[in-house]
């Protein structure tokens, strides 16, 4: 029986039949209620509720953003929900903010280009790095190498090479390997079948169909849906970050036949489509078997000619009724309304008037000394935060680090030597004082300039910088390669720190880090793999930017952005230069 709700449509019991029908409560993973909140207060997931089965196969469906690869994180104890929990065969998941580590090492988790990960000198020390946390014998670490290896076809004899020199397909291969090597109860997989070949693709549906015979359980976040569909026992339907289905595949099945609903965004499987084109021209085969190999006989079962019943141009086409066109126009203007955002702030000033603003401001906190002035610069920093609309913590995560590197450079300016003196080392507490409140006017600034580029696209902010500084190129000053140089710099550092991000959660998931911080030990699993990102982007910028005529500076190009200066742009301007006069006023007459 399904039920329908204002949030989406459930099969009713399916959860709870489900895990009957695989085993009990302590041989399931459940997701119980968990609401996931963002650093900006934005609901990523909203009472998410289903439970996995051991022994079974679960599709995380769902558009791209609907939340799929959070889940994920919450599931594999990366990040802790704000409300719910999940609970790994009778063990919670989570305790406070702190992932619980029986729990962890009865899971695997497999990240979308896993190629990527891997940073040690030989594929041995990879394994080493993914079985630590096991604290396996020596021949219990070997047994499970040769096995993996021979799990995802590759030989032993890689043991010894370095991963970083092996082809894309063996690197991917290798990461796969150490993942099954721990041999995980449940194995949650995202996206793994992206950028793969055909060989690559088969190699992972036979890899999840074996790992669900053994009796793991197995999580797959997905779009392939002609590879897993043959293997599913359930289906979890995101949208926007809430579930609009939860149960057996076969329901799912016929929801999709019948209602047509989910077709257009999430796609449908191969054998689906196939079944819709022979049902239209009379032949009715069951919904599963979908896998295509299967089909030709399931045809012939049914005693029909083929190639009789796509001649009949009678027939009825199979399609989108138009009832079905209307839902999907709708849906596709709700799409459209959801996509667009209300700009604020310093979102909607001409980017010449952010610049302008944000070197004022600049200016005025750099030539901070007095109390009273840096008391000023704190605020003003916190305002322009504030306009910019982006969230503290995000900020804080980021700048936090540079904070910390002043300090310990403020503690140092404090050290004094006298070699040769009873007391050889000192420490000068107004020494230390005077750096760090020289220093920390430029911690100000730089964490202005993160806000700066989460309010504009980098070629508006480098299309605002060249027309601010047109007027020197009368001087001969290389306008077009500073705009560009500073615009990349403001972009590339989230993109950076996007990445960190990245790596800091595969290394945890590897290391089975039950803190939300890496140990020390697990530095290199994040160092090597961020470098090797940063080089490659990098190599993939300096390609993009000669193809598109960045190869010599200073030659005309023609400008696709149209900048239009408003009367709100000169309040901000105005405002920010009464700011940067009442700074310099405090630098210059307020007690010190």
């Amino acid at each position: 029986m399904s039920v329908d709700t204002a949030e989406g449509w459930v099969e009713s019991g399916s959860t709870s039949q489900l895990g009957d029908a695989r085993g009990d409560g302590a041989t399931s993973l459940v997701v119980e209620g968990v609401t996931l909140y963002g650093e900006d207060g934005t609901c990523i997931l909203r009472d998410i509720r289903f439970a996995a089965a051991a022994a079974s196969v679960t599709l995380l469906i769902g558009p791209t953003g609907s939340g799929k690869s959070s889940l994920l994180d919450v599931m594999g104890g990366l990040r802790a929900p704000s409300q719910g929990r999940v609970t790994v065969d009778g063990v919670a998941m989570w305790r406070g903010n702190k992932p619980e580590v029986a729990a962890l090492r009865r899971i695997g988790m497999g990240f979308q280009f896993p190629e990527q990960q891997l940073f040690a000198r030989t594929v041995r020390a990879e394994f080493a790095y993914s079985l630590r946390p096991l604290r396996l014998t020596k021949a219990q670490v070997e047994a499970r190498m040769l096995a993996a290896l021979a799990d995802v076809g590759l030989s032993a004899d890689l043991l010894e090479m370095p991963p970083l020199l092996l082809s894309g397909g063996q690197r991917r291969r290798v990461a796969l390997a150490t993942t099954l090597a721990a041999d995980p109860a449940w194995l949650l997989l995202d996206e793994p079948t992206a950028g793969l070949d055909p060989e690559g693709v088969r190699l992972v549906r036979d890899i999840v169909r074996r790992r669900r015979d053994a009796g793991a359980g197995v999580v797959i976040a997905t779009h392939d849906w002609d590879t897993f569909a043959p293997l599913a026992d359930q289906v979890v339907w995101l949208e926007r970050g809430q579930v609009r289905f939860a149960g057996p595949l076969d329901a799912w099945l016929r929801r999709l036949v019948s209602e047509g609903e989910g077709g257009d965004a999430l796609g449908e499987p191969t054998g689906v489509s196939v079944w819709r084109m022979l049902h239209a021209r009379g032949i009715t085969l069951p919904l599963i078997p979908l896998d295509p190999t299967t089909l030709p006989a399931a045809v012939l079962q049914t005693g029909r000619n083929v190639g009789e019943a796509w001649s009949d141009t009678s027939a009825p086409a199979s399609g989108t009724t138009p009832e079905g066109a209307e839902k999907t126009a709708a849906g596709a203007r709700d799409q459209h309304t959801m996509a667009g955002t209300v700009q604020r702030g310093l979102a909607t000033l001409d980017p010449r008037a952010k610049w302008g603003g944000y070197f004022l401001l600049c200016a005025g906190m750099v030539i901070q000394y007095r109390w009273l002035g840096l008391a000023a610069a704190t605020v003003t920093a916190g305002a322009f935060v504030w306009a910019a609309g982006v969230p503290w913590a995000r900020l804080w995560r980021v700048s936090k680090g540079l904070l910390v590197f002043m300090a310990a450079m403020a503690l140092l300016a404090g050290v004094r030597l006298s070699l040769g003196t009873a007391h050889p080392v000192g420490f000068t507490a107004a020494a230390a004082v005077d750096a760090a409140r020289r220093l920390y006017p430029v911690w100000l600034l730089v964490t202005c300039g993160l806000a700066l580029p989460a309010t504009t696209s980098t070629m508006m902010l480098k299309r605002g910088l060249e027309a601010g500084l047109a007027p020197l190129r009368r001087l001969r000053i290389p306008v077009d390669a500073f705009s560009l140089a500073a615009a990349l710099v403001l972009r590339f550092i989230p993109v950076i720190m996007q990445e960190l991000t990245r790596f800091t959660r595969i290394a945890r998931a590897r290391g089975k880090s039950p803190s939300n911080r890496l140990r020390p030990r697990n530095l290199p699993a994040l160092v090597l793999p961020l470098l090797l990102s940063v080089l490659e982007l990098g190599d993939t910028l300096a390609v993009a930017m000669e193809a598109r005529g960045y190869a010599r500076i200073g030659q005309r190009r023609t400008q696709a952005i149209v900048l239009r200066w408003t009367r709100q742009d000169s309040l901000a301007v105005g405002a920010a230069l009464a700011m940067f006069a009442v700074l310099l006023a405090l630098r210059v007459w307020a007690p010190v």
